[in-house]
C-alpha cells in the first residue's frame, strides 16, 4: 500500500468516527449538515484509498470516477453548512451549487470529458489528466471553498465569546483540511508533488471533535463516558502507529533494500516501545481536557466533594435544630418577661403573686426539660426497657397534636383519635424523650 492510499483510508476512518459523533447528539439541522459533511468527505476519502490501490488504468479510472462522485459535494455541503452556521439566507446561491453538482454527476460517471487518460505517477499509482471538463469542477470546487471561507470569516469578526471560538475553530479545522485536500488536484496538471497532504484531513477531524468537548462546536451538548472516548482515541492513536510502521517500513526498503520479515517485526516492536508512553500522555492530556485532572484527582476530588456534602448536611441539621430549639425556648421566655415587667408594680398584689410564681416557674421547668432532653440526644444514655402506662404515650401524642393544630389547620388535615383499652407495653424511655424532642422541629416546613 502506497502513502497516498494510506492517507486516504485514514481520513475516511476519522472522518466517519466524527460523522458519528456528530449524528449520534445532532439536534439540530446545523448539526444534522455537518455530519453530512463529513461522511461526504470519508466517502471521499475512501475513493481515494481505492483510487490508490488499483492495479490497472481501467480500474483506476473507474475508482477514480467513485471519487469525484462524492467529491463534487464537498465544497456545496461545506457552503451548506457555513450558511447554517452563519444563519445566511442566500437560497439562489444554495440551489445553483447543488443544482450545478447533479449535472456534474453523469458527466463524470457516464463520460470521458472528466477523466479519461491516466498517468502513472511517482512509480507507485495510476492518476489522471486534467481536461476541459475536469478544469471546470476544479474552478466551481475552489470558487465554492473560497466563498465559503469568506462568509465564515466574516462571521467570526461579528462575534463574540463562545460563537467566536465555536467559530475560529470550525474555520481553523477546515482550513486544515481544505489545504491537505487541495493538493490532490495537483498532479493532473504535471506538477511533481506527492498528493499525500490530505492526511490534514485527519487533523481537520481531531481538532473539530476537540472542539465539541471543549467549546461545544455546533452546540452540540455532547454528554459520553470516558471509555467512549478512550477508545476512539486508542483506535486513532493504533491507526498512526500503523501509519507509522508502514511509513518506516517503506522508507527502510528503498533506503537499504532489505526484504527481512525479521526485520519488519524488529522495527514494528521498537515503534510500539515509542508508542506505549505516548499512549500514556495522550491519556493524562485527555484526563486534563475533557475531565479536568487524572484519573487520581478526580477520585480524589469526589472524596472531598463527599465530605463536603457530609460537613453540609451536619451544618444543614445543626441549623435545623437551632432554629427549632430558640423557637422552643422563646415561647416560655414570653410570659417570664411579661410577668417581670409587672413584678415590681405588685409587690403587693398576693394573687398576682401566687401566678407568677406557678405560671414563671411552669415555664422555667419547661425549659429545664427542654434543655435535658437535648442533652439526653447528644449523649444517649443505654437503652432500657421498662414498663410505662400507655397514657403516657397518649399524651404525648395529643401534646404532639396541640403543638401542630395550626399546620394541621393549614394544611386542611384532620386527626381522628381512638386509644383503645387500658393496658401497658414494654417501651424504651430514650425513645419516648425522643419523640418528645419531635416538637424542636415542629418549626420547620410542615410536609403532610
Amino acid at each position: 500500500m502506497n502513502l497516498f492510499a494510506l492517507a486516504g483510508l485514514s481520513l475516511s476512518i476519522f472522518c466517519f468516527v466524527l460523522a458519528i459523533i456528530v449524528i449520534w447528539f445532532a439536534r439540530n439541522p446545523t448539526q444534522r449538515i455537518w455530519s453530512a459533511f463529513n461522511i461526504v468527505v470519508a466517502l471521499w476519502g475512501f475513493g481515494t484509498f481505492l483510487a490508490g490501490i488499483s492495479k490497472t488504468p481501467e480500474e483506476a479510472i473507474f475508482n477514480w470516477k467513485l471519487t469525484y462522485l462524492p467529491g463534487t459535494f464537498v465544497a456545496i455541503v461545506f457552503y451548506h453548512l457555513i450558511c447554517s452556521f452563519c444563519n445566511v439566507k442566500d437560497k439562489k446561491v444554495l440551489a445553483f451549487t447543488y443544482l450545478q453538482g447533479l449535472i456534474f454527476l453523469p458527466l463524470i460517471y457516464f463520460t470521458d470529458w472528466f477523466i479519461n487518460p491516466t498517468i502513472y505517477v511517482f512509480d507507485s499509482f495510476y492518476y489522471h489528466k486534467a481536461i476541459w471538463l475536469f478544469n471546470i469542477w476544479a474552478t466551481l470546487l475552489c470558487s465554492i471553498a473560497f466563498y465559503t471561507f469568506y462568509i465564515l470569516f466574516n462571521h467570526i469578526k461579528l462575534s463574540e465569546g463562545l460563537p467566536k471560538a465555536q467559530a475560529s475553530y470550525l474555520f481553523w479545522g477546515m482550513a486544515l483540511g481544505w489545504a491537505g485536500g487541495l493538493t490532490t488536484l495537483v498532479p493532473p496538471y504535471g506538477i511533481p508533488l506527492y498528493p499525500v497532504w490530505h492526511f490534514t484531513i485527519c487533523g481537520y477531524a481531531l481538532i473539530m471533535t476537540y472542539a465539541i468537548f471543549k467549546h461545544r462546536l455546533l452546540d452540540l451538548q455532547v454528554v459520553i463516558k470516558g471509555s467512549i472516548i478512550y477508545s476512539i482515541l486508542l483506535a486513532i492513536l493504533w491507526i498512526m502507529y500503523l501509519i507509522a510502521v508502514i511509513i518506516v517500513e517503506k522508507f527502510m526498503q528503498s533506503t537499504f533494500g532489505y526484504r527481512s520479515t525479521k526485520a519488519s517485526i524488529f522495527t514494528a516492536f521498537l515503534l510500539g516501545l515509542l508508542f506505549f508512553p505516548l499512549r500514556n500522555k495522550i491519556q493524562k492530556f485527555i484526563d486534563k481536557i475533557f475531565f479536568k485532572g487524572s484519573q487520581f484527582e478526580i477520585a480524589e476530588e469526589n472524596r472531598l466533594l463527599r465530605r463536603e456534602v457530609a460537613s453540609t448536611d451536619k451544618l444543614r441539621a445543626i441549623a435545623i435544630l437551632a432554629s427549632g430549639m430558640a423557637h422552643e425556648i422563646k415561647n416560655p421566655l414570653t410570659p417570664i418577661k411579661t410577668f417581670t415587667e409587672q413584678l415590681p408594680k405588685r409587690l403587693d398584689n398576693k394573687e398576682f403573686l401566687e401566678k407568677f410564681s406557678k405560671i414563671v416557674g411552669a415555664e422555667v421547668d419547661r425549659i429545664d426539660n427542654l434543655v435535658n432532653q437535648l442533652l439526653n440526644f447528644s449523649k444517649p444514655s443505654p437503652l432500657e426497657m421498662k414498663n410505662i402506662d400507655i397514657n403516657q404515650i397518649n399524651q404525648l401524642i395529643d401534646d404532639t397534636l396541640e403543638f401542630l393544630s395550626s399546620e394541621l389547620l393549614k394544611h386542611q388535615i384532620k386527626v381522628d383519635k381512638n386509644w383503645g383499652g387500658q393496658s401497658h407495653y414494654g417501651f424504651m424511655p430514650i425513645r419516648l424523650k425522643s419523640a418528645k424532642r419531635s416538637s424542636i422541629f415542629a418549626s420547620t416546613p410542615f410536609k403532610p
